[in-house]
């Protein structure tokens, strides 16, 4: 299982994800399904894409660093939240759902140091992503 985001797989800095959540929740619907004529009786629901619009949701990652060293652990995290805190959106790509999810960074957690693993120091912490507009066609093409 794979995670990227902007195209850079989360493993380059040194991460693996143990859960993620959010993207499960289908989005709630945002503006009017419908339009009621009020000389007819009746309603046109709207169902085509362009009339569809979703509210954002709040993708959680829980993420484990692990490195050789303290110091490399420190770098990659460094260099990761550099690329979080960039501008622009980050596109976030899950390849076991065959989904895109297109987010902005909202907030993440103190790193906790957990311990050695296997002669690599971890650490863990939580990734709060916002999706931006979901819509209900994003998968990877």
């Amino acid at each position: 299982m794979a995670y990227y985001i902007n195209d850079i797989d989360l493993s380059t800095f040194g991460i693996t994800v143990e859960k993620l959540t959010g993207f499960e929740v289908f989005p709630k619907r945002k503006g009017d399904s419908y339009y009621s004529f009020p000389d007819v009786n009746g309603v046109d629901p709207f169902i085509l894409d362009g009339e569809i619009f979703f509210e954002s949701r709040d993708i959680v990652l829980d993420i484990h660093f692990l490195a050789s060293t303290v110091q490399i652990a420190q770098t990659n995290m460094i260099s990761f939240f550099d690329l979080l805190k960039s501008a622009g959106q980050k596109d976030l790509k899950v390849t076991y759902l065959n989904r895109i999810f297109h987010t902005f960074f909202e907030a993440g957690a103190e790193a906790k140091r957990i311990g050695s693993v296997a002669g690599s120091v971890a650490y863990s912490m939580q990734l709060k992503l916002k999706e931006i507009d979901p819509t209900i066609n994003t998968t990877i093409t």
